[in-house]
């Protein structure tokens, strides 16, 4: 259960960061675009990216709470 758990918390922080750098490569595009029908639709990218970002931001800390939970089951035997 615990290396489920950790390779979950892997995933989900690599897909927070790759939409995190799409975001920003967006984000800077967004100022220097002249045509207005590519910037709205660079803006709709970016918004809908933000829910994407909190989405898997919710799912990554209740990845990390389980894994915590489960790493205190553990006994640390180095602190008897």
């Amino acid at each position: 259960a615990l290396s489920r758990l950790k390779s979950r918390r892997g995933e989900l922080i690599t897909q927070v960061d790759a939409l995190r750098r799409e975001q920003n490569e967006i984000s800077g595009q967004i100022p220097k675009e002249k045509d207005a029908s590519k910037k709205q639709s660079l803006i709709a990218r970016g918004k809908e990216l933000r829910g994407q970002v909190a989405e898997r931001e919710g799912e990554l800390k209740e990845a990390e709470a389980a894994l915590r939970a489960e790493q205190m089951r553990i006994p640390n035997m180095t602190h008897p």
